[in-house]
């Protein structure tokens, strides 16, 4: 867990690089594909690549940019938010042809990765932000306002409301799976879950799925969001915990959200 110690330094290097930042956006009528890296989004590509054919932008969150660039599909947008250096290791096949949405709180190695390639900067909300931010204004107080994002558990979390900032209402949603994949599979490059780990089971309807206390959470913040956006759409694609949900509520329930 990075604390505030760790991640100060890193907000005031990236506000230090003068990196563009994110706009937001009014309500639009374009439909976005979130693409995440549950192991289930492996079998999605097809879905993926009809979809962005069909002039539907893709988001990428961390592990799912690799994955996508492997595939022969360059996402129009990619995001970041964790502080970890290891984050760096999800995005080695970058071009100029994606735009990375970073968070102000990312390592400072990512940005030296991506220095010269097309970027927007926003900030995790939270105390130590506001901390860094209010000091920055103290030097720079004829500069516009920041963007300051709020956000759940995981990066998947907090893409969702970036895309709602960016006016987007209809996500098309891949590989938000949050639940375990055969051998503890945890993520589509083949990371599984700490064998330290314990393994929860939550059941939708009448199936049960294998899951950990982080992936559990974002299942239950991923319904704390479409109650709080009422105006979002989404459709899950692939199998896992959040998608059966999704497709639970829109069978069983008035949530006029959740497409199948």
């Amino acid at each position: 867990m990075y604390g505030p110690e760790q991640r100060l330094p890193l907000i005031r290097a990236a506000l230090a690089r003068g990196i563009p930042r994110l706009r937001v956006f009014q309500p639009h009528e374009h439909e976005l594909l979130l693409v995440c890296a549950g192991p289930n989004v492996r079998g999605e590509i097809d879905n993926i690549r009809r979809l962005h054919d069909e002039n539907h932008p893709i988001l990428a969150v961390k592990g799912a940019h690799d994955f996508l660039y492997d595939h022969g599909i360059v996402p129009e947008m990619a995001i970041a938010v964790d502080p970890q250096p290891h984050t760096v290791k999800y995005f080695q096949r970058h071009d100029d042809k994606t735009l990375y949405l970073l968070a102000s709180q990312c390592p400072i190695e990512l940005f030296d990765l991506l220095e010269g390639h097309r970027m927007r900067l926003f900030h995790c909300a939270g105390p130590t932000t506001a901390d860094a931010l209010r000091e920055y204004a103290e030097g720079n107080p004829v500069e516009s306002e920041h963007v300051t994002v709020a956000g759940g558990s995981s990066s998947g979390l907090r893409a969702f409301n970036i895309a709602y900032l960016l006016g987007f209402r209809m996500l098309h949603i891949f590989g938000m799976d949050s639940s375990l994949g055969p051998d503890r599979l945890r993520k589509v490059n083949g990371e599984q879950l700490d064998p330290e780990k314990d393994i929860i089971h939550m059941t939708v309807g009448d199936r049960t799925f294998e899951t950990c206390g982080a992936f559990a959470a974002q299942a239950s913040e991923f319904q704390d969001i479409l109650e709080r956006m009422g105006d979002l759409k989404v459709k899950c694609y692939g199998d896992g915990l959040i998608p059966a949900i999704a497709r639970h509520r829109a069978e069983t329930t008035e949530c006029k959200q959740c497409l199948i």
